[in-house]
């Protein structure tokens, strides 16, 4: 009987130590917590985004050893600037039973909740800012770190000698009188000048008043609850004009503000906390759990934002998850008899009743916030820690200021997303890039984030009277500027201010480049016509002929040569030597015969200049056709186009181009549109379709785009585009502000002064051609062609292969003379060929004769002739010393070289 009632003992300690444990889920039972929320409109995202939390946290974890504590609130709203609201609030939680309570504070409330905190031991989590007060509350822990030495320090660095700090609330002037303290205790030369406002309208009117009485720049520190805030810069940013404020929010998520017009204004400097980094993973997790979890609670929030003070109430959720696991890890009995069936139990009494004067004070207080204290992690608002008098410690806090929001449209070489690991407006290049840098160097505080365009439209009206793209935006104040090939149209110009040009351009003409073909190897004819040269060729026969002709019938061209076969009569004027002569003319190196008679001369003067005038009209003509002819193109000009029907061509549906067209009253520009909306297939949806177009029509198709993107494409590879003609108007792209938009003066300065400098030709000359993979550094428009690129040995190929075939004919003649004189010479002195032959070899390589064909042809050594050593012969002797010896006769048998001249001329 013992041992079972030991056992049925041992069974129902076991029941009572694992009662806070659900096997089924892994779970702990729900640990109840009270919360209070402000009944402001305001509060429902952060009493959201609380709960929200609470649901991340009881959802079940991926790794099934992980054991984490259930949370279950009691959610209370009501107005938290009432204590006695509070203070109801405080013991209905109380009484409900709860292991610590959550909410705000006002400096009405926060004794109220301070009294029954510590009375009660409960721990009270607070998301409203601490308060340097003594005696501090031990049992009060603030997520909201104390940030108003932070606000002396953006005083210091500013060096700001006179602020202004405007306020509307008990907590506001707390905050100024904490300031004040840290200037007088420091010694610092600030005067800190207090503006008590009733709300934001009210503040508005005291600021007015304040620049009627001091039209100054002012420094002012903005400590007003959100709406007042939100309403006091946006009407301010609507009428300021010349006055420069600067802004600091005494609040925390400044990037939260959404203010239409404020960012517009370069004249009002905004600063402020930030704590939340919306590009953190784990900000990132949650908002998309958020999004999928609760739809109807995520209405009203950014899609990639959320609140400060919401992330603060997200962050409190863990803390007390975190404390409340680690103290049930370290004591598995230690909430055993506290949490029992869903219900807690304090010292054996259910709930904590705050009228019963013998109450128990929460018997868990002191552990769960010695615990909470020592927790540490990575929240949503970073690292997440508390001091022993649990104010947060070892914080960051993002200095952020407001920025101008300048809207682009990506596309090269505009704006171009640079490829790696970029932050900011570093993930941009390209020439709008730079001439936002540009311009923020001419103006005074210009800060500016780059946002490129949601649709990737310019902007353009629609159906319904609204605007898309670029302009849309600018006209619903989601952006403050645009930088872009925005052209200044009447449309857009009703809707939205331009600047001042940044740069010119016009419509011009896109056609595809002549593919180069290979030159005829007799290409250096081209310059003269066929008929050109049959008629030099018979007018250089004819020339010879007449030449000839007059030479026989003139007797000034005959003379008489002593040879010795006694006196010749001779003309040096042959048939052969008239073709000579003509032909050393006409290449301008000349013979060695000259015509001495007066019709001779008169014939070769005509010649001469005859062949002045072809040749220098040859050499004129060849240079230019070898170049220039390299880019003929069939089309020049748009009344090129107008006036032929086979090269189509079209432009971008629905662009400013065809606009152009369309509204035109140039009877050019008429015609041509008329041709282009008879056949919809000529135009296309976008400048890239239509260049694609102009690459593979082969010549059959011309695209009419803006000259500045005309010039880029024809710039890039592969090179085979090009611009002809002038360009058809003239136009600009400005920088786009919205409507009445203080900028808008202040761009157009920039925009002139860097004009004047230099620096828009310069960017031009960078993203245009410096970059360009075409190697021109001018336009490819075919009058503009560099023409100065040497001929290729294809263009000239034709004239070497006349002067080897030249060459090789010399050769072949000399061949053939060689073997002629040899068989004639053979046959005259009867001997054979082949000797004859070798003699006039050996004649041709050593220049000496063989010494005897035969033994019949030739005398005896000693009676042979010596070259060298040849008397000039006497015809009227008949006895002639040779070598030494006389002869008897002149017939003797001599070998002769046939080669020398032994005539006289008489």
């Amino acid at each position: 009987m013992a041992s079972t009632i030991g056992v049925l003992f041992a069974m129902f300690v076991v029941k009572i130590v694992n009662a806070d444990l659900d096997p089924r889920s892994g779970f702990s039972q729900s640990f109840p917590i009270g919360s209070m929320f402000d009944q402001d409109q305001r509060t429902l995202d952060i009493q959201a985004g609380f709960q929200v939390a609470i649901t991340r946290n009881n959802r079940p974890p991926k790794n099934r050893n992980e054991r984490r504590v259930r949370i279950q609130s009691h959610s209370l709203r009501l107005d938290m600037n009432d204590p006695y609201s509070v203070s109801s609030a405080c013991c209905s939680l109380l009484s409900s039973g709860i292991f610590a309570m959550f909410g705000s504070h006002t400096m009405n409330t926060l004794n109220a909740i301070h009294s029954y905190s510590s009375t009660f031991k409960m721990p009270y989590i607070s998301l409203s800012m601490p308060v340097d007060e003594e005696p501090y509350s031990p049992y009060h822990l603030y997520t909201t770190p104390h940030y108003i030495d932070a606000l002396l320090v953006i005083i210091q660095m500013y060096r700001w000698p006179k602020v202004y700090y405007m306020y509307n609330t008990r907590a506001g002037l707390e905050n100024y009188q904490q300031l004040l303290i840290m200037i007088r205790k420091e010694e610092l030369d600030i005067r800190l000048i207090m503006v008590r406002v009733e709300n934001g309208a009210n503040a508005l009117d005291v600021l007015d008043r304040m620049d009627a009485r001091d039209n100054e720049d002012k420094r002012i520190i903005v400590d007003l609850p959100t709406p007042d805030c939100k309403h006091l810069l946006t009407e301010k940013a609507r009428l300021t004009k010349t006055v420069q404020h600067h802004y600091f929010l005494a609040s925390l998520g400044l990037q939260e503000f959404e203010i239409p017009g404020v960012y517009a204004n370069g004249g009002m400097n905004i600063t402020g906390f930030k704590m939340v980094d919306f590009k953190d993973k784990e900000v990132g997790n949650f908002l998309r759990f958020w999004q999928a979890e609760d739809e109807r609670a995520w209405t009203g929030l950014d899609k990639d934002k959320i609140p400060d003070e919401t992330a603060m109430a997200v962050d409190a959720v863990q803390a007390l998850s975190i404390a409340l696991t680690e103290l049930r890890n370290s004591d598995r009995g230690l909430f055993a008899r506290t949490l029992r069936d869903s219900k807690v139990y304090n010292n054996g009494s259910e709930g904590i009743d705050c009228q019963d004067d013998n109450v128990s004070p929460w018997q868990h207080g002191d552990a769960i916030i010695k615990a909470l204290r020592k927790v540490r992690f990575q929240g949503l608002t970073g690292n997440v820690e508390f001091d022993d008098r649990g104010f947060r410690k070892n914080y960051k806090l993002s200095l952020l200021e407001v920025t101008t929001q300048m809207g682009l449209a990506e596309g090269h070489p505009y704006l171009i997303r640079r490829t790696g690991t970029y932050e900011g407006n570093d993930q941009f290049e390209g020439y709008c890039a730079d001439l936002a840098e540009k311009i923020a160097e001419e103006l005074p505080n210009f800060q500016y984030q780059i946002v490129p365009v949601a649709d990737g439209t310019y902007g353009s009206l629609n159906e319904n009277g609204t605007w898309n793209g670029m302009v849309g935006e600018l006209i619903r104040h989601e952006a403050d500027l645009a930088i872009a090939p925005l052209t200044i149209t009447s449309g857009r110009e009703k809707v939205i201010d331009f600047s001042k040009p940044f740069m010119s351009l016009g419509i011009s003409i896109m056609i595809k480049k002549n593919e180069k073909k290979s030159p005829g190897v007799f290409s250096f004819m081209y310059p003269l016509s066929y008929e050109i040269w049959m008629c030099v060729i018979f007018a250089y026969i004819g020339v010879s002929v007449v030449l000839f002709l007059v030479s026989r019938f003139s007797p000034y061209e005959w003379h008489i040569e002593d040879n010795t076969d006694g006196p010749t009569v001779t003309n040096n004027f042959t048939i052969f030597n008239s073709l000579w002569f003509s032909l050393g003319a006409f290449m301008q190196q000349g013979c060695d015969i000259e015509p001495r008679s007066m019709s001779g001369r008169i014939v070769g003067s005509v010649w001469w200049f005859f062949t002045l005038i072809v040749i220098s009209s040859y050499t004129a003509n060849l240079a230019a056709f070898l170049t220039v002819s390299r880019m003929q193109s069939p089309i020049e000009s748009a009344d090129d186009l107008a006036k032929q029907t086979e090269i189509k061509y079209g432009t971008v549906k629905g662009g400013s181009t065809e606009g152009f067209f369309k509204e035109s009253e140039i009877a050019v520009y008429e015609r041509m549109w008329a041709f282009m909306s008879s056949d919809p297939s000529n135009s296309v949806s976008t400048n890239e379709e239509g260049v694609d177009r102009v690459r593979r029509s082969k010549g059959r198709y011309a695209f009419l785009m803006e000259s500045t993107t005309n010039d880029y494409i024809n710039q890039r590879k592969p090179c085979d585009t090009m611009k002809v003609g002038n360009n058809l108007d003239s136009k600009g792209y400005g920088i786009a502000t919205p409507i009445s938009s203080p900028l808008r003066d202040q761009i157009n300065l920039a925009v002139l002064g860097l004009r004047e400098k230099g620096e828009l030709t310069k960017l031009e000359t960078k993203w245009w051609y410096d970059k360009g993979e075409c190697g021109n550094k001018r336009s490819t428009s075919v009058k503009d062609q560099d023409t100065t690129n040497s001929l290729k040995l294809s263009n000239v190929a034709g004239i070497f292969y006349i002067l080897i075939a030249g060459l090789v004919l010399a050769l072949v003649m000399a061949f053939v003379e060689f073997m002629y004189k040899s068989r004639t010479e053979a046959h005259r002195r009867k001997a054979s060929f082949s000797n004859a032959v070798r003699s006039k070899a050996k004649l041709s390589i050593t220049g000496k004769p063989e010494q005897q064909i035969s033994a019949d042809a030739y005398a005896p050594a000693a009676q042979l002739i010596s070259l060298d050593g040849y008397a000039e012969a006497n015809t009227h002797t008949e006895e002639q010393v040779w070598g030494g010896e006389r002869s008897s006769t002149i017939n003797a048998s001599l070998y002769v070289n046939p080669e020398l001249n032994y005539n006289r001329v008489y």
